[in-house]
């Protein structure tokens, strides 16, 4: 009977050690799935950099050997100058938010927001005034990396409002071009979303001459392929820190620089050179070198 006892003793210690024993593998293999997708996670990173890094080599090339890609297609003595302004959608015109805490941020700081229950957007201040003004003085294309169908839902929004000048939306009174007139970047993304760039090889196609071209774009990645000085990058529109009583951008300060580009004799690289800082902007090639750098550092 004793040793019936110890025995049974045994056993059962046999068992907790065995449950011990089993308790300890199950963790490590936790662990070891968690480094295998770590391991995963920086390697796709790492390929996602490295194709970024031959990228901007490739850019870099391609501008130091005088690439079309950089160099602006010269303009025919006997053809009018008309000079083209692109404008990005969100984040220069408007804010698209989808968030309900702020659109209530935006309603109590006395933005007007349009829009549904999974989008709302808030129009800047003077957007209307600001497109028949521009409109009266360029060719206009308003460009957004987003979808066409994202896209309308905006314009729909912005003219149900009476921000839009007759024709915006349908496309008469100015070109509209969304993301399928984008180029995918392949490998990389800016936290977690694909980068659509903006390259003036498609102005090209539509026989715009790029050399009399300005892109006004919150987004520096968006025009990384194109020459800097034919693209500005004012800080984002960011309803939910300025009341609209005190954004005046587009109508106090854009405007009238782009009056005095629209009569400027230079071309639009020499212009933006020397202006740049009157609205507030950085210098174009400095917005992509803090935009790589962080990047070469790593690679």
């Amino acid at each position: 009977m004793h040793d019936q006892s110890n025995l049974q003793e045994v056993v059962a210690k046999l068992k907790q050690e065995a449950a011990e024993l089993q308790t300890r593998i199950d963790e490590q293999r936790v662990e070891l799935v968690s480094i295998q997708e770590l391991e995963t996670h920086v390697n796709l990173q790492s390929r996602e950099l490295v194709t970024l890094q031959a990228n901007i080599d490739k850019l870099h090339e391609n501008a130091t050997a005088g690439s079309s890609l950089f160099r602006p297609m010269p303009i025919p003595p006997d053809v009018p100058r008309q000079k083209t302004l692109i404008l990005d959608l969100n984040g220069i015109l408007c804010k698209i938010e989808r968030s309900a805490i702020a659109l209530r941020q935006a309603k109590d700081l006395g933005w007007p927001v349009l829009g549904s229950r999974t989008m709302w957007v808030v129009p800047r201040s003077g957007l209307r005034e600001f497109l028949e003004q521009v409109l009266e003085l360029f060719c206009v294309i308003i460009w957004t990396s987003r979808t066409e169908r994202n896209t309308e839902l905006v314009l729909e929004a912005l003219e149900s409002a009476g921000c839009l000048p007759l024709g915006v939306k349908s496309g008469q009174a100015c070109r509209i071009w969304s993301q399928s007139h984008c180029d995918k970047v392949e490998g990389v993304s800016k936290d977690g979303i694909p980068i659509f760039m903006k390259d003036f090889a498609t102005l090209e196609f539509w026989n715009i001459f790029t050399q009399d071209v300005l892109m006004i774009d919150d987004s520096p990645e968006k025009g990384m392929t194109n020459f800097p000085y034919y693209t500005l990058y004012p800080s984002t529109f960011t309803p939910l820190v300025t009341s609209p009583d005190d954004d005046t951008y587009l109508n106090s300060k854009l405007l009238p620089w782009l009056k005095g580009w629209e009569k400027s004799v230079k071309v639009t690289r020499d212009y933006v050179q020397e202006w740049y800082r009157v609205i507030g902007c950085k210098d174009p090639t400095d917005m992509l070198v803090d935009m790589f750098s962080p990047l070469s550092q790593i690679v």
